[in-house]
């Protein structure tokens, strides 16, 4: 819809409504006018835990790209380009999930000083490349996600399937994400297992996420699911 006004002796006194309708086939977010992820086409489902996505400028005058991926439209929990040069084309992402979630995707376009365009892609994470790491960054082996906890203290235990790590981190939940049974504080890049205190004996459902820090940013490796156990 488009209003078009006409003011004349210091009045509003004309309004013209106008109605289009908008193109359905335009490219994925960018219309082929300014800048549009092309790699991986939106919309599909992801090859794995780790991605690249590509863009194009399409003519258009930039100053800095950004390029956040989240697990709601516009967040920024899995991964945060910062500014980047308008040079840079690409940016590779790990720490994606595996469990055939949306993933979402912002690309955002500085010009003038000015962060004014974002363009929001969706994305299905890859639901067949492995327990959280896809043998390609760092996964919890112990317990089997899935599984029923062995009591009201368990030690986490991951491999980082050789990938380079500077820090670890974990949340403890009873949602998705939650911390509100404990997190761990950053632990070391050396380090290969935590042990928790204090989890429920309630049969209930026990969260753990799982993250790491590499390059000064935290990648998200995945969410893991166990049953607490259930008391006597």
């Amino acid at each position: 819809y488009v209003r078009l006004g006409i003011k004349n002796d210091g009045v509003w006194g004309s309004w013209r409504d106008y109605q289009y309708t908008a193109c359905s086939d335009c490219g994925g977010g960018g219309g082929g006018t300014e800048p549009e992820i092309v790699s991986p086409t939106p919309g599909t489902t992801l090859s794995g835990t780790t991605e690249t996505f590509a863009w194009v400028s399409n003519g258009a005058t930039v100053a800095k790209y950004r390029l956040w991926v989240g697990t709601s439209v516009g967040a920024r929990n899995i991964y945060d380009s910062g500014g980047l040069a308008n040079t840079v084309t690409s940016r590779t992402v790990n720490g994606l999930p595996s469990d055939g979630s949306t993933v979402y995707v912002r690309l955002g376009i500085k010009n003038d000083g000015v962060w004014g365009s974002w363009r929001d892609y969706q994305y299905t994470a890859c639901s067949d490349c492995g327990g959280g790491g896809g043998g390609t960054e760092p996964e919890i082996v112990s317990p089997t996600p899935g599984t029923t906890l062995s009591g009201t203290t368990e030690t986490f235990a991951w491999v980082s399937n050789g990938f380079s790590v500077g820090k670890y981190k974990m949340f403890f939940g009873a949602s998705v994400g939650a911390k509100d049974l404990g997190a761990t504080a950053k632990l070391p890049g050396s380090r290969t297992a935590y042990t928790k205190t204090g989890l429920p004996a309630s049969g209930g459902t026990v969260y753990v996420r799982f993250q790491y820090k590499k390059d000064g940013v935290w990648h998200l490796v995945a969410d893991y699911q166990y049953t607490a156990v259930t008391a006597p």
